[in-house]
């Protein structure tokens, strides 16, 4: 799904804003807030970073917003294994990056770019656009990177896998003490609330 607003023939550079949400009426009411709006911006819903290839177009200036919510464990679990992916995928993890946030704004660690969807309408456009038109800022001033060590990586793919801590354990070579290490690590890293947020990992089970 995308939209794009009327394009000023006179305005040399266009945007693409792409969105990641697993919830279909957040992602509506993202949309809903950009229509009507004046700058020449594509807005395009990304379900994997392989779907966000298809339609980048490196002419324009891009924004990845990722929608966690607060209030589900499940959905954003589902945005932090979204995040991590796009770090593996060397094409699109250059890509500004920022989080929108539902209600609790439990996680909101990034001051001023992370904003909410219970923002005022014309301050979360206001935001956007500054984000897309501010060219002093860069991926590195706003992306949330997770400094994951190669094992904790190795861990998170082994938990999408579906596999038990024991089974985990004897396929990286390491004591189960050292997983149950590894994830306490890995949850503190990717600012997930507790264990059970990074077991939602698990997509393999649906």
């Amino acid at each position: 799904m995308k939209i794009i607003s009327p394009a000023d023939n006179r305005t040399s550079m266009e945007y693409q804003v792409f969105l990641y949400c697993s919830c279909r009426y957040t992602t509506l009411g993202f949309f809903s807030i950009f229509k009507g709006i004046s700058i020449p911006l594509e807005i395009v819903h990304i379900d994997a970073p392989e779907s966000m290839v298809k339609f980048l177009n490196k002419s324009k200036r891009q924004l990845l917003v990722v929608a966690t919510h607060d209030d589900s464990l499940h959905f954003s679990a589902r945005a932090a294994w979204f995040e991590l992916c796009c770090e593996q995928n060397a094409f699109i993890k250059g890509i500004m990056r920022t989080r929108m946030f539902s209600e609790g704004n439990f996680s909101r660690k990034n001051g001023y770019y992370d904003f909410s969807l219970n923002d005022p309408v014309d301050q979360i456009r206001e935001h956007i656009v500054m984000l897309l038109k501010d060219t002093s800022l860069t991926q590195k001033c706003i992306n949330h990177n997770f400094a994951l060590t190669s094992r904790e990586k190795e861990l998170m793919f082994c938990i999408s896998e579906g596999l038990s801590v024991k089974a985990i354990a004897k396929k990286m070579g390491v004591s189960e003490r050292t997983i149950l290490v590894f994830r306490t690590s890995v949850v503190k890293k990717m600012g997930l609330r507790n264990r059970n947020h990074i077991q939602s990992l698990n997509f393999g089970r649906e």
